[in-house]
């Protein structure tokens, strides 16, 4: 029923098994609460699959957040190729990005209490939830991932691991608004440093990881010389020749060098 009115209710309660029945359901929810009350008025949704949507998206925007200044922005900055700007905006966007998501996963959608009472004016625009079985304004439903009635709600976002409803709809529009800058941000910032930023000549891009960790704690004029090349003539010497699309093909076999060379000293 989309409608679940006051005489649903009572011609329902004729049926004793029926009845019975919606009342434990209604008494479980009210006693099993998947909502986590935290301090400053803060709540959090109690879902497994939630927890995995969530965390991927925290994981992706750290991961980002974190690798983009370290080989792009931070040192074209340092070679002076840059000015400080380009990397404040970024840590900014990506600061309201992460703010508007805290915010959008532990707000209050408009949950609406189980004891709430309509006065007597409303009473014919409300309803009665078939599941926890509380008088309810119209436009409210009940989110089966929440166990909680909504009101306003417009869907359950995996993503946040909250409902989308009359409370935090606004900074859930924050939220996409953020995180597509964001995105665009990032996206222009590697096709920069692809096709436009000069090689960097401090990094230790070319030096293997194996390299990296032997050499992190040797003095830097007992280190071997680091030759600086482009980030496409690293990608073309680990993907091999050709073009770079055919790079996207799995099938392929990598064409070996015709004589073994190496641009810097080895292990």
């Amino acid at each position: 029923m989309v409608n679940f009115t006051f005489q649903d209710l009572q011609r329902l309660s004729g049926d004793s098994e029926a009845y019975s029945e919606m009342q434990a359901q209604a008494e479980y929810i009210q006693t099993s609460p998947k909502i986590i009350f935290l301090p400053c008025r803060l709540q959090f949704v109690r879902n497994v699959k939630g927890y995995f949507y969530l965390g991927f998206i925290v994981f992706t925007w750290a991961y980002n957040t974190y690798i983009v200044p370290k080989l792009v922005l931070l040192p074209q900055y340092n070679e002076a190729n840059i000015s400080m700007l380009p990397v404040l905006c970024y840590y900014a966007v990506s600061l309201f990005t992460v703010v508007a998501l805290f915010r959008s996963a532990t707000s209050d959608p408009g949950r609406l209490p189980f004891d709430l009472k309509p006065t007597t004016s409303d009473q014919l625009n409300w309803t009665h939830c078939q599941r926890c079985l509380i008088q309810r304004p119209l436009k409210s439903h009940h989110c089966s991932k929440c166990q909680r009635c909504i009101r306003k709600m417009d869907h359950h976002c995996h993503w946040i691991n909250n409902c989308v409803a009359e409370d935090n709809q606004w900074i859930f529009i924050l939220l996409v608004f953020y995180a597509v800058l964001l995105s665009l941000y990032t996206l222009v910032l590697d096709t920069l440093h692809f096709y436009y930023f000069p090689a960097c000549k401090t990094c230790n891009s070319n030096r293997s990881t194996v390299e990296s960790i032997i050499h992190a704690h040797k003095p830097i004029h007992e280190r071997p010389a680091v030759i600086p090349r482009s980030a496409y003539d690293g990608f073309r010497d680990v993907c091999g020749p050709g073009p770079v699309l055919w790079w996207f093909n799995p099938f392929r076999r990598r064409s070996v060098k015709p004589e073994i060379y190496y641009y810097q000293h080895t292990v």
